[in-house]
């Protein structure tokens, strides 16, 4: 069996210590993820959006802001729910008549994030 041997101290208590424990570790992380990094990814999805939209690509960014939009409207993140608010106003003004972005538009009513 190998083992963790940090270089620099001994691992804290309670810490993965062999290899398995330290994959079984990794893997339960990525399956169940710390809230903040969901957040993150969801505000990197919104910022791809942005992107999108900006860059004139209307039915991109609504695909991808429906997609997020339940997630987001879930948290408790002031920030996300600004962005996803702001890229609403942006399709509605822009390109109301594009269908993802009109599907995202009513999506985004209907679940009235605040």
């Amino acid at each position: 069996m190998q083992t963790w041997e940090p270089r620099c101290r001994a691992p804290a208590p309670g810490r993965a210590t062999t290899m398995p424990e330290v994959r079984g570790s990794f893997i339960g992380r990525l399956e169940h993820p710390d809230p903040v990094f969901k957040r993150n990814e969801y505000l990197g999805k919104l910022n791809m959006a942005t992107a999108l939209y900006q860059q004139g690509d209307h039915a991109g960014s609504g695909a991808i802001a429906l997609n997020v939009l339940p997630a987001v409207a879930s948290l408790k993140s002031q920030r996300a729910r600004k962005r996803l608010a702001s890229l609403r106003t942006d399709l509605g003004r822009a390109a109301p008549h594009v269908p993802a972005a009109r599907d995202f538009i009513d999506g985004y009513d209907a679940a009235k994030v605040a």
